[in-house]
Protein backbone atom coordinates (compact mmCIF):
# COMPACT_ATOMS: atom_id res chain seq x y z
CA UNK A 1 0.00 0.00 0.00
CA UNK A 2 1.03 3.50 -0.86
CA UNK A 3 1.48 6.32 2.18
CA UNK A 4 1.19 9.85 1.67
CA UNK A 5 2.67 11.60 4.74
CA UNK A 6 2.91 15.48 5.59
CA UNK A 7 6.17 16.85 7.88
CA UNK A 8 6.23 20.29 9.19
CA UNK A 9 10.00 21.67 9.66
CA UNK A 10 11.17 24.43 11.62
CA UNK A 11 12.27 26.32 9.07
CA UNK A 12 9.17 25.93 6.81
CA UNK A 13 10.32 26.03 3.55
CA UNK A 14 11.54 22.09 4.05
CA UNK A 15 7.48 21.69 5.11
CA UNK A 16 7.49 18.09 2.73
CA UNK A 17 4.71 15.93 1.55
CA UNK A 18 6.13 11.97 1.07
CA UNK A 19 4.74 9.08 -1.16
CA UNK A 20 6.25 5.97 -0.65
CA UNK A 21 5.96 2.20 -0.05
CA UNK A 22 7.60 -0.41 2.26
CA UNK A 23 9.73 -1.08 -0.89
CA UNK A 24 11.85 1.77 -0.52
CA UNK A 25 9.92 3.64 -3.19
CA UNK A 26 9.54 7.33 -2.27
CA UNK A 27 8.97 11.26 -3.39
CA UNK A 28 9.67 13.82 -1.18
CA UNK A 29 7.67 17.13 -2.63
CA UNK A 30 8.03 20.81 -0.97
CA UNK A 31 5.02 22.73 -1.40
CA UNK A 32 6.62 26.11 -0.52
CA UNK A 33 9.40 25.54 -3.02
CA UNK A 34 7.14 25.53 -5.85
CA UNK A 35 5.66 22.24 -4.91
CA UNK A 36 9.08 20.56 -6.49
CA UNK A 37 10.34 17.40 -6.25
CA UNK A 38 13.03 17.21 -3.90
CA UNK A 39 13.78 13.18 -3.73
CA UNK A 40 12.81 10.31 -5.83
CA UNK A 41 13.67 6.74 -4.72
CA UNK A 42 13.16 3.49 -6.75
CA UNK A 43 13.14 0.45 -4.67
CA UNK A 44 15.90 2.21 -2.34
CA UNK A 45 18.06 3.02 -5.33
CA UNK A 46 18.68 7.41 -4.85
CA UNK A 47 17.50 9.44 -8.37
CA UNK A 48 16.34 12.58 -7.14
CA UNK A 49 18.09 13.80 -3.63
CA UNK A 50 18.44 17.48 -3.23
CA UNK A 51 18.67 17.63 0.34
CA UNK A 52 21.81 18.32 2.40
CA UNK A 53 21.89 17.83 6.14
CA UNK A 54 24.61 19.21 8.53
CA UNK A 55 24.41 19.16 12.36
CA UNK A 56 20.65 19.27 11.73
CA UNK A 57 20.24 21.64 9.39
CA UNK A 58 18.50 21.23 6.20
CA UNK A 59 19.48 22.74 2.87
CA UNK A 60 19.67 22.55 -0.49
CA UNK A 61 22.44 21.12 -2.99
CA UNK A 62 20.91 22.90 -6.01
CA UNK A 63 18.64 25.80 -5.82
CA UNK A 64 16.53 25.37 -8.83
CA UNK A 65 16.28 21.27 -8.71
CA UNK A 66 13.65 20.22 -9.94
CA UNK A 67 11.67 23.98 -10.37
CA UNK A 68 8.41 24.08 -12.32
CA UNK A 69 9.99 26.95 -15.09
CA UNK A 70 6.86 28.71 -16.04
CA UNK A 71 5.44 31.47 -17.48
CA UNK A 72 9.21 31.22 -19.26
CA UNK A 73 11.85 28.63 -19.16
CA UNK A 74 15.57 29.07 -18.97
CA UNK A 75 16.54 33.19 -19.36
CA UNK A 76 14.52 36.07 -21.13
CA UNK A 77 17.71 38.10 -21.55
CA UNK A 78 17.56 41.34 -19.97
CA UNK A 79 14.31 40.80 -18.48
CA UNK A 80 12.99 42.17 -21.83
CA UNK A 81 9.73 40.92 -24.28
CA UNK A 82 7.57 42.64 -26.09
CA UNK A 83 3.88 41.30 -26.95
CA UNK A 84 0.78 42.44 -28.23
CA UNK A 85 2.30 45.48 -29.76
CA UNK A 86 3.48 46.17 -25.66
CA UNK A 87 6.69 46.07 -23.99
CA UNK A 88 7.01 44.14 -20.50
CA UNK A 89 10.18 43.91 -18.24
CA UNK A 90 10.31 41.35 -15.59
CA UNK A 91 12.25 41.06 -12.41
CA UNK A 92 15.63 40.06 -13.00
CA UNK A 93 16.81 37.59 -10.77
CA UNK A 94 19.96 36.18 -12.46
CA UNK A 95 22.12 39.46 -11.29
CA UNK A 96 25.07 37.85 -12.44
CA UNK A 97 24.34 38.23 -16.47
CA UNK A 98 21.05 40.62 -15.82
CA UNK A 99 18.68 38.43 -17.04
CA UNK A 100 15.13 37.17 -15.92
CA UNK A 101 15.10 33.44 -15.09
CA UNK A 102 13.53 30.07 -14.20
CA UNK A 103 10.13 31.43 -14.45
CA UNK A 104 7.95 32.95 -11.70
CA UNK A 105 6.40 29.80 -9.83
CA UNK A 106 9.38 27.83 -9.08
CA UNK A 107 9.83 29.97 -5.49
CA UNK A 108 6.09 30.08 -4.64
CA UNK A 109 3.52 27.98 -2.08
CA UNK A 110 1.72 25.93 -4.01
CA UNK A 111 -1.65 23.93 -2.10
CA UNK A 112 -2.46 20.77 -2.29
CA UNK A 113 -6.03 19.89 -4.08
CA UNK A 114 -5.98 16.06 -4.11
CA UNK A 115 -4.26 13.53 -3.50
CA UNK A 116 -5.32 9.38 -3.65
CA UNK A 117 -3.51 6.35 -2.67
CA UNK A 118 -3.61 2.69 -3.73
CA UNK A 119 -2.54 -0.50 -3.52
CA UNK A 120 0.10 0.13 -6.47
CA UNK A 121 0.29 4.01 -6.92
CA UNK A 122 -0.38 7.16 -5.66
CA UNK A 123 -0.74 10.68 -6.20
CA UNK A 124 -1.01 14.04 -5.19
CA UNK A 125 -1.81 17.17 -7.21
CA UNK A 126 -0.65 21.01 -5.92
CA UNK A 127 -2.17 24.05 -7.45
CA UNK A 128 -1.15 28.01 -8.16
CA UNK A 129 -3.39 30.81 -8.86
CA UNK A 130 -1.80 34.31 -10.23
CA UNK A 131 -4.02 37.43 -10.28
CA UNK A 132 -1.89 39.17 -12.65
CA UNK A 133 0.08 40.99 -10.51
CA UNK A 134 3.76 39.27 -11.37
CA UNK A 135 6.16 42.21 -12.41
CA UNK A 136 6.13 42.07 -15.99
CA UNK A 137 3.94 39.71 -16.67
CA UNK A 138 0.33 41.43 -15.64
CA UNK A 139 -1.81 38.12 -16.96
CA UNK A 140 -3.98 35.62 -14.14
CA UNK A 141 -3.55 31.77 -14.72
CA UNK A 142 -3.94 28.85 -13.16
CA UNK A 143 -0.97 26.24 -12.97
CA UNK A 144 -1.60 22.45 -11.58
CA UNK A 145 1.04 19.91 -10.84
CA UNK A 146 -0.23 16.37 -10.17
CA UNK A 147 2.67 13.85 -9.37
CA UNK A 148 1.82 9.98 -9.54
CA UNK A 149 4.19 7.60 -8.23
CA UNK A 150 4.70 3.86 -8.28
CA UNK A 151 7.21 1.10 -8.18
CA UNK A 152 10.00 2.41 -11.15
CA UNK A 153 8.02 5.48 -12.39
CA UNK A 154 7.23 9.15 -11.80
CA UNK A 155 4.55 10.95 -14.03
CA UNK A 156 4.65 14.93 -13.12
CA UNK A 157 1.31 16.00 -15.00
CA UNK A 158 0.88 19.72 -15.47
CA UNK A 159 -2.25 21.76 -16.59
CA UNK A 160 -2.11 25.56 -17.40
CA UNK A 161 -5.22 27.65 -17.19
CA UNK A 162 -5.48 31.32 -18.38
CA UNK A 163 -8.24 32.56 -16.07
CA UNK A 164 -7.70 36.02 -17.22
CA UNK A 165 -9.35 37.95 -19.88
CA UNK A 166 -6.07 38.38 -22.50
CA UNK A 167 -3.67 35.54 -24.30
CA UNK A 168 -0.53 35.45 -22.60
CA UNK A 169 2.61 34.18 -24.46
CA UNK A 170 4.79 31.24 -21.88
CA UNK A 171 6.63 28.10 -22.29
CA UNK A 172 7.26 25.55 -19.62
CA UNK A 173 10.25 23.56 -18.44
CA UNK A 174 11.23 20.91 -15.55
CA UNK A 175 14.70 20.69 -13.48
CA UNK A 176 15.35 17.74 -12.12
CA UNK A 177 18.70 17.17 -11.20
CA UNK A 178 19.84 13.06 -11.70
CA UNK A 179 22.48 11.86 -9.27
CA UNK A 180 25.18 9.91 -9.89
CA UNK A 181 27.47 7.87 -7.16
CA UNK A 182 29.87 8.63 -10.17
CA UNK A 183 29.17 11.40 -12.96
CA UNK A 184 32.06 9.66 -14.94
CA UNK A 185 30.81 6.49 -15.59
CA UNK A 186 27.37 7.51 -16.54
CA UNK A 187 26.12 7.67 -20.05
CA UNK A 188 23.48 9.73 -21.74
CA UNK A 189 21.43 8.63 -25.01
CA UNK A 190 19.45 11.33 -26.92
CA UNK A 191 18.25 11.88 -30.47
CA UNK A 192 19.20 15.40 -31.46
CA UNK A 193 20.90 17.21 -34.50
CA UNK A 194 20.93 20.20 -33.76
CA UNK A 195 22.19 22.69 -30.68
CA UNK A 196 21.77 25.91 -29.21
CA UNK A 197 24.33 28.25 -30.00
CA UNK A 198 24.19 31.11 -27.01
CA UNK A 199 26.28 33.67 -26.53
CA UNK A 200 28.72 34.52 -23.07
CA UNK A 201 25.16 35.79 -21.10
CA UNK A 202 23.88 32.42 -22.10
CA UNK A 203 21.54 34.25 -24.68
CA UNK A 204 20.89 32.09 -28.08
CA UNK A 205 22.27 33.02 -30.92
CA UNK A 206 21.60 30.50 -33.89
CA UNK A 207 21.45 26.59 -33.77
CA UNK A 208 23.82 24.92 -35.81
CA UNK A 209 23.61 20.93 -37.12
CA UNK A 210 25.28 18.49 -34.44
CA UNK A 211 24.62 15.06 -34.14
CA UNK A 212 24.42 13.97 -30.28
CA UNK A 213 26.94 10.94 -29.71
CA UNK A 214 24.87 8.07 -28.67
CA UNK A 215 25.63 7.12 -25.99
CA UNK A 216 27.92 10.00 -24.66
CA UNK A 217 30.24 9.13 -21.65
CA UNK A 218 30.02 12.10 -19.43
CA UNK A 219 33.47 11.99 -17.72
CA UNK A 220 34.98 15.38 -17.97
CA UNK A 221 32.05 16.59 -20.02
CA UNK A 222 30.62 19.98 -19.12
CA UNK A 223 27.67 21.48 -19.94
CA UNK A 224 25.16 24.65 -20.10
CA UNK A 225 23.75 23.91 -23.32
CA UNK A 226 20.30 23.70 -24.85
CA UNK A 227 19.58 21.23 -27.59
CA UNK A 228 16.22 20.47 -29.75
CA UNK A 229 14.98 17.17 -29.69
CA UNK A 230 14.10 14.45 -32.60
CA UNK A 231 12.66 12.35 -29.96
CA UNK A 232 10.95 12.64 -26.63
CA UNK A 233 12.66 10.18 -24.49
CA UNK A 234 15.96 10.98 -22.91
CA UNK A 235 18.09 8.20 -21.45
CA UNK A 236 20.48 8.39 -18.55
CA UNK A 237 22.49 5.64 -16.99
CA UNK A 238 24.58 5.60 -14.01
CA UNK A 239 26.58 2.31 -12.09
CA UNK A 240 23.30 1.97 -10.23
CA UNK A 241 20.28 2.52 -12.07
CA UNK A 242 19.26 3.61 -16.20
CA UNK A 243 16.63 5.48 -16.14
CA UNK A 244 14.09 7.22 -19.24
CA UNK A 245 13.22 10.73 -19.50
CA UNK A 246 9.75 11.41 -21.76
CA UNK A 247 8.02 14.26 -22.30
CA UNK A 248 4.05 13.39 -23.47
CA UNK A 249 3.49 16.36 -25.72
CA UNK A 250 2.13 15.63 -29.07
CA UNK A 251 2.72 17.53 -32.25
CA UNK A 252 4.94 20.22 -30.69
CA UNK A 253 8.95 20.65 -31.01
CA UNK A 254 11.06 19.46 -27.87
CA UNK A 255 13.79 20.72 -26.42
CA UNK A 256 16.30 20.42 -23.83
CA UNK A 257 18.61 22.13 -21.66
CA UNK A 258 21.77 19.92 -20.06
CA UNK A 259 23.89 20.96 -17.11
CA UNK A 260 26.42 19.69 -15.24
CA UNK A 261 26.99 21.52 -11.52
CA UNK A 262 30.55 22.01 -10.52
CA UNK A 263 30.24 19.43 -7.57
CA UNK A 264 29.09 16.85 -9.87
CA UNK A 265 26.78 14.48 -8.03
CA UNK A 266 24.45 14.89 -11.00
CA UNK A 267 23.11 16.37 -14.03
CA UNK A 268 20.24 18.72 -14.99
CA UNK A 269 18.42 17.22 -17.16
CA UNK A 270 15.62 19.93 -18.26
CA UNK A 271 13.17 19.02 -20.60
CA UNK A 272 11.32 22.41 -22.08
CA UNK A 273 8.60 22.99 -24.21
CA UNK A 274 10.91 26.17 -25.62
CA UNK A 275 14.45 27.93 -25.71
CA UNK A 276 15.87 30.24 -23.90
CA UNK A 277 14.99 33.76 -24.77
CA UNK A 278 11.80 32.58 -26.40
CA UNK A 279 9.97 35.79 -25.92
CA UNK A 280 12.06 36.91 -27.99
CA UNK A 281 13.52 34.77 -30.37
CA UNK A 282 10.47 32.82 -30.84
CA UNK A 283 11.83 29.40 -30.69
CA UNK A 284 9.37 27.65 -29.57
CA UNK A 285 6.75 30.20 -27.52
CA UNK A 286 2.94 29.45 -27.22
CA UNK A 287 0.01 31.33 -26.86
CA UNK A 288 -2.70 30.75 -24.02
CA UNK A 289 -6.26 32.53 -25.32
CA UNK A 290 -8.54 33.44 -22.10
CA UNK A 291 -9.93 30.18 -20.90
CA UNK A 292 -8.04 27.87 -22.40
CA UNK A 293 -5.93 25.08 -21.17
CA UNK A 294 -2.33 23.88 -22.37
CA UNK A 295 -0.97 20.48 -20.37
CA UNK A 296 1.76 18.51 -20.71
CA UNK A 297 3.67 15.48 -18.79
CA UNK A 298 6.89 14.35 -17.81
CA UNK A 299 7.73 10.58 -16.97
CA UNK A 300 10.67 9.32 -15.57
CA UNK A 301 10.97 5.80 -15.51
CA UNK A 302 13.59 3.03 -14.65
CA UNK A 303 14.78 0.82 -17.99
CA UNK A 304 15.71 -2.84 -16.52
Amino acid sequence: MYNIAFQKQTNIKFNSCTISNSKGTKAVIHPMRGASLQQLYFKNKTIINNIINKEGNESYLNSSCSAILFPFANRIKDGKYSYKNNSYQLACNETSRGHAMHGLVYKNTFNIVNLTNTEDSASVSYCYKEIGTSKGFPFPYEITLTYILNDNCLKLYIEIKNIGIRSFPFSLGWHPYFYSKNLNQSELYMDSSTKIIADDRMIPIKTINSIFPNPLNLSNQEFDDGFILNQPTIGYKTPEYKINIKTELENARQYVQLYIPSHRQSIAIEPMTAAADCYNNGLGTKELQPGEHYKVSWVIEEVF
